[in-house]
C-alpha cells in the first residue's frame, strides 16, 4: 500500500503522545440542577408499576378485622422539589412524594367485602455510597408514614372504614410490609445498572493513516452514583467506564481532574476523557495491525530538493557506488518503538529489484494540537518535529552528509496536504453536545465545555 511519508510518522507520534501521559475514564461535571433532573428521571422510572406488580402480602388480622388478598394496584409518585445532596449522598423524598394503591378483602363482624386504599408514605430516605477503590456501591433506604397516611375507599360505614384503616396501618407497622415487602423491590443499584447498561457505544473512527479503523468505546458498566466534590450544590460529578471490548477496568482515576477549575467551577456541561483511555485506544489499534506503508516518488505532492532516485540517496550515504545513479529507489516504514517524548521508526531502502538494500532507524520528537472543529467535531494533529536523529541499522552504507539527511527527512513532512490527524474529519460528540465551546488538552486527558445535546 502507498502511503505518504508524513502519515506513517503521525502514526507513530501520536501512539507516542498517547502512551507517554499519565493517568473511570470518562467523568462528567455538570451544573447541578441539571444532573438532579435526571436522577428524580431514573427515580421516577424505579417507582412505577411494573417495578412493584409481583410484591406479595400475607394476611393478617389486627383487632378481629382480616385483611386477606392485599395487591398492589398502582404505583404514583411526584418527584418535583425533592431534596437530593450529592455531597451527602442523600435522595429525601418528603412530604409525600411516592404513594401506592392497594386492592384488598376484609372481614369484620359478619361483613365480607373488598375494598381499596392509598398509602402515601410520608418520608423515604436513601442513603448512597460508592466505594471507588473498588467500584462498589451501597444503598440504605428507610421511611417513615403514620395511620392518617392511610386512606380506605369503597367502604360506606364510616365507622368500619376508620376501624378498617387503623387494621391497617397496624398490620403494616406489625409485618414491616413497607420497608419489608415493598421497600426491599427498590434495587437501586440494579435499577441504575440496568438503565446505563442501555447506553450506546461513542464509536470512534480513525483517520486513513490508521486504517479507518471503528474503535467502541463501552460507556454501559455503572461505576457509582454522582457526587458533589465541592459540596457546594453548584454542580456535580457523574462516573463513565469507557472501556474497550469486554475489560472492566477497575482502576479509580476518579481525582484526576479535580484540580482543573474549569472544570470543577462550570455550570457548562464538561467532559473528561483520561487519557488512560487514549492509549488502551492507540494499543487496541496497534494489537489489531497497521498495513504496511510505501513512500515513493508517487507520494509527495510538494517540491522536495532531492528525488527518487540513487543519485539523491549518494548525497547522504557513502557506499551506493555500484548502483546507477538514475536507478530508482522507494522505502518500506516500519514502526520500532515508542515512548513518552520520541517515536522510532526503520526506514528501508529498496533499490532497483533490490529488496532492502539498507535501512536506518529513525528518531525525533514532536508537538501535537487538539483542536475543535463544527461545532461538535475535535481532533488531534501534528503540528511540528524536532530533535531527529537517524543511523544506520543494515547494510553496509555510511552516513555521509547528517545533516543534508536529517533536513531531507524534515522536509518530507507536508502538513499542508497531508494533515496528520486522528481522524479524517473529526472525532464527533454529536450524540452528546449541541455544541462544544472550549476542547483542551493537559497531561492528564483531555477536557470538553459546551451546551448539552438536550440541554
Amino acid at each position: 500500500m502507498e502511503f505518504n511519508f508524513n502519515q506513517l510518522i503521525s502514526i507513530i507520534l501520536f501512539i507516542s503522545i498517547l502512551n507517554c501521559l499519565y493517568s473511570q475514564n470518562i467523568i462528567t461535571s455538570w451544573h447541578y440542577d441539571k444532573v438532579q433532573m435526571y436522577e428524580l428521571e431514573t427515580i421516577g422510572d424505579i417507582f412505577t408499576d411494573d417495578n412493584f406488580k409481583d410484591v406479595t402480602f400475607d394476611d393478617f388480622t389486627e383487632d378481629s378485622i382480616d385483611i386477606k388478598n392485599l395487591k398492589i394496584s398502582s404505583v404514583h409518585h411526584s418527584l418535583y422539589d425533592s431534596y437530593l445532596n450529592f455531597k451527602l449522598g442523600l435522595l429525601l423524598f418528603s412530604p409525600n412524594k411516592i404513594s401506592f394503591s392497594f386492592t384488598f378483602e376484609y372481614d369484620y363482624d359478619g361483613i365480607n367485602a373488598n375494598a381499596t386504599f392509598d398509602l402515601k408514605i410520608s418520608m423515604i430516605k436513601m442513603r448512597l455510597k460508592n466505594n471507588k477503590e473498588k467500584q462498589t456501591q451501597t444503598v440504605n433506604i428507610s421511611c417513615e408514614y403514620s395511620d392518617s397516611d392511610f386512606s380506605v375507599y369503597d367502604i360506606s360505614d364510616k365507622i368500619i372504614a376508620e376501624k378498617v384503616q387503623l387494621a391497617l396501618y397496624k398490620g403494616f407497622q406489625r409485618l414491616n410490609f413497607v420497608q419489608g415487602n415493598i421497600l426491599s423491590k427498590v434495587n437501586l443499584i440494579e435499577q441504575y445498572k440496568n438503565r446505563l447498561s442501555k447506553k450506546s457505544d461513542f464509536i470512534l473512527k480513525t483517520s486513513t493513516l490508521l486504517d479507518n479503523k471503528k474503535i467502541s468505546i463501552k460507556l454501559n458498566r455503572f461505576l457509582g452514583f454522582c457526587e458533589d466534590v465541592k459540596g457546594k450544590k453548584e454542580n456535580a460529578i457523574c462516573y463513565y467506564s469507557g472501556e474497550l471490548d469486554n475489560e472492566e477496568d477497575k482502576e479509580d482515576r476518579s481525582k484526576v481532574p479535580l484540580n482543573n477549575q474549569d472544570f470543577m467551577n462550570s455550570t457548562e456541561y464538561n467532559v473528561f476523557i483520561n487519557i488512560n483511555l487514549l492509549n488502551k485506544i492507540i494499543k487496541k489499534i496497534i494489537q489489531d495491525g497497521i498495513k504496511e506503508k510505501i513512500y515513493d516518488k508517487n507520494i509527495p505532492k510538494k517540491s522536495l530538493s532531492y528525488d527518487f532516485k540513487i543519485s539523491s540517496l549518494k548525497k547522504y550515504f557513502n557506499g551506493l557506488d555500484t548502483f546507477d545513479d538514475n536507478t530508482e529507489f522507494f522505502t518500506e516504514i516500519k514502526i520500532i518503538e515508542f515512548d513518552t517524548k520520541t517515536a522510532k521508526f526503520n526506514v528501508a531502502f529498496n533499490i532497483g529489484d533490490q529488496s532492502n538494500a539498507f535501512a536506518i532507524d529513525i528518531t525525533m520528537n514532536f508537538a501535537l494540537e487538539f483542536s475543535l472543529k463544527k461545532n461538535v467535531r475535535l481532533n488531534l494533529c501534528i503540528t511540528s518535529i524536532s530533535s531527529i536523529k537517524a543511523n544506520i541499522s543494515s547494510g553496509t552504507i555510511t552516513i555521509k552528509d547528517e545533516t543534508g539527511l536529517i533536513n531531507a527527512i524534515n522536509e518530507s513532512f507536508d502538513f499542508k496536504n497531508y494533515p496528520l490527524c486522528l481522524s479524517d474529519d473529526g472525532v464527533s460528540f454529536k450524540d452528546y453536545y449541541a455544541k462544544i465551546s472550549k476542547a483542551t488538552a493537559f497531561d492528564e486527558g483531555y477536557y470538553l465545555s459546551g451546551k448539552q445535546l438536550y440541554q
